[in-house]
């Protein structure tokens, strides 16, 4: 381990991480004057770029009408803003929107809303959670237990609720050794095998990403 200056606890061991002291844009400045290409966006929390003047202003002036209240007591026009506008982008039938502080907590979340669903109409044996192989949804226990990616995992195992794991579409390196369109999209079938298979009344969600970008973008068949 390498010797880290500070009282910061870092997210890597081997290395001092560079001083960010600001940000234009696509790029992060460090205290030496050197440029990085921001090429993740946070990562993906602010692909409208660093330092926006706009959503600058747009959080100042929020935060002094009414910088925070517990959801449990109060809504506030920015969130039902956001839902309206959401609601009028999503398709049909999505029109209720719940707003969390981050994507591992949002997975879990959705893991227990699934959970609740089945136990309010009577389907306490809904207890199955299947997700895909090299999938990332988290490291926080719940959603790490969907996540498929093993460098993650394997410490951590015996925490983890018992979710399935399914071959994910990744063309390159095909869990199958096939070729699309060739395959026939057997992936999608290991889908339907592992419902029948742990009984498709047993089964409580399937966890899955559209495009698996800790994968390096695995953009599944059309």
């Amino acid at each position: 381990m390498a010797e880290i200056p500070g009282n910061v606890f870092p997210r890597k061991l081997n290395r001092p991480l560079p001083l960010a002291t600001g940000a234009e844009g696509l790029w992060i400045l460090d205290g030496e004057g050197h440029r990085y290409m921001d090429a993740s966006g946070g990562p993906l929390v602010v692909n409208v770029g660093h330092c926006r003047e706009e959503v600058a202003q747009a959080i100042y002036q929020q935060a002094l009408r009414c910088d925070y209240v517990h959801p449990t007591m109060f809504t506030t026009p920015p969130v039902e803003e956001l839902a309206r506008e959401l609601a009028a982008r999503a398709p049909r039938g999505l029109d209720r929107f719940y707003f969390l502080s981050g994507g591992g907590e949002a997975v879990e979340a959705a893991i227990k809303l699934a959970r609740q669903i089945h136990l309010e109409n009577g389907r306490a044996q809904r207890v199955r959670l299947i997700s895909r192989w090299k999938s990332y949804h988290g490291l926080t226990l719940g959603a790490l237990a969907a996540t498929g990616r093993t460098t993650f995992r394997t410490p951590f195992v015996p925490f983890l609720a018992d979710a399935v794991h399914i071959p994910p579409p990744y063309c390159l390196r095909c869990s199958y050794g096939l070729a699309y369109p060739g395959c026939n999209l057997r992936c999608a079938l290991a889908l339907e095998e592992t419902i029948q298979n742990l009984g498709p009344d047993t089964v409580s969600a399937f966890l899955a990403e559209t495009v698996s970008g800790a994968t390096i973008a695995a953009v599944p068949p059309p």
